[in-house]
């Protein structure tokens, strides 16, 4: 399962990230390693979640903290290469198409 957006914006990725629509931007502060809207501005998650909703289905979520991120994010999982459960990353530098 592929999910993209973050918790706000994705109800799905709420769901796997345990949080509500009123304490999403916390989760996201939070996953993206921020504690406040500027320190999570130009970041993304590109995160696999094994066992996505107790379906023995792996889930990958794909994620910026605005739409620009995301793309951005999206246009990093296309590039291919990468490894790990999951990745935290600044796209200030990145950029997609």
């Amino acid at each position: 399962i592929i999910l993209v957006g973050g918790p706000c914006a994705n109800k799905f990725v709420a769901t796997l990230m345990n949080t509500t629509a009123d304490k999403c931007l916390t989760a996201w502060y939070s996953a993206v390693g921020a504690s406040d809207a500027a320190g999570a501005a130009n970041k993304a998650l590109i995160k696999v979640v094994e066992n996505a909703f107790g379906s023995g289905k792996v889930a990958l979520i794909v994620a910026g903290t605005d739409a620009k991120d995301t793309r951005n994010a999206a246009a990093k999982v296309m590039a291919g290469g990468l490894t790990g459960p999951s990745l935290v990353y600044s796209t200030a530098t990145s950029s997609s198409q």
